[in-house]
């Protein structure tokens, strides 16, 4: 590692670094057989238990890539997770690497190819795709309050990704949720201690709000809604060739929905 930090600090901006020049170490694979692994999440410090993993790391040479599979139950979902790194080595030595990631489960599935560094916190870069059947399970699958109800259900985004895991954005995206359609781009912060934010801005051809009139018409519908709403701090800027509700239509419709301080 430290012959690693010498050879990225002596990389000049735009060329790659010549990890040939490392000292030849021979690894391996490394395997974890039923094992169970405890960890405290910075982001939201939480304590993680993951049981029932099993899974292997190939890394021949210092100087090769790393593959990584591995399965494990989180939070009582069985996750799968495929990961390849270019440059691992670089990438500890606090460089970058080459980044392709498949994690499957029952509650979402992501892929992401691209890049990973450590300049200063772990920061991603590429293209991204997520995919849930319901997004209320997947708030809850993140320890958020999800609630129950006939909407926020199918979602789909995909696009670019940059950032961090407290602060990612995802720009030229295509998002759906309910049937709508979106393009546009969004900003999630999640904010230790502190309500978490969403910002962006989306454009949809259209725009049907018929199923969360719907939704709202219970008081445990509108509990549901107003319980996921009030988790996070949102400025959203949207816009529709028609935004419809029931019967009534809009044309050329352009608004904005914020929630803050659960107003």
């Amino acid at each position: 590692l430290q012959e690693a930090k010498t050879v990225r600090e002596t990389t000049e901006t735009g060329t790659q670094p010549k990890i040939e020049n490392l000292t030849d170490l021979n690894l391996g694979r490394f395997s974890v057989i039923s094992g169970v692994i405890n960890y405290q999440n910075d982001t939201s410090e939480r304590n993680e238990t993951i049981t029932n993993f099993n899974g292997s790391l190939l890394w021949p040479n210092i100087k090769a890539g790393w593959t990584f599979n591995g399965e494990g139950i989180w939070r009582g979902d069985i996750v799968n997770m495929n990961l390849t790194a270019a440059t691992p080595v670089m990438l500890m030595a606090g460089g970058s690497s080459k980044l392709n990631a498949q994690i499957k489960s029952e509650t979402i599935n992501v892929d992401f190819e691209g890049e990973t560094n450590r300049f200063s916190d772990l920061f991603f870069i590429g293209k991204a795709s997520a995919t849930a059947p319901s997004l209320r399970k997947m708030i809850g699958f993140f320890g958020g309050q999800s609630g129950v109800g006939s909407n926020l259900l199918d979602f789909k985004a995909s696009g670019n990704l940059s950032g961090t895991l407290k602060d990612l954005q995802i720009e030229s995206a295509a998002i759906s949720l309910d049937g709508n359609s979106y393009s546009g781009g969004l900003r999630f912060t999640n904010q230790l201690n502190k309500t978490n934010k969403i910002s962006g801005t989306l454009a949809s051809p259209v725009l049907d709000l018929t199923p969360y009139v719907t939704g709202l018409m219970s008081d445990a519908g509108l509990k549901g809604v107003f319980d996921i709403l009030n988790q996070a701090e949102t400025d959203l800027r949207l816009s529709a060739s028609t935004m419809q509700v029931g019967g009534l239509k809009l044309s050329n419709f352009a608004g904005g929905f914020m929630v803050k301080d659960k107003n």
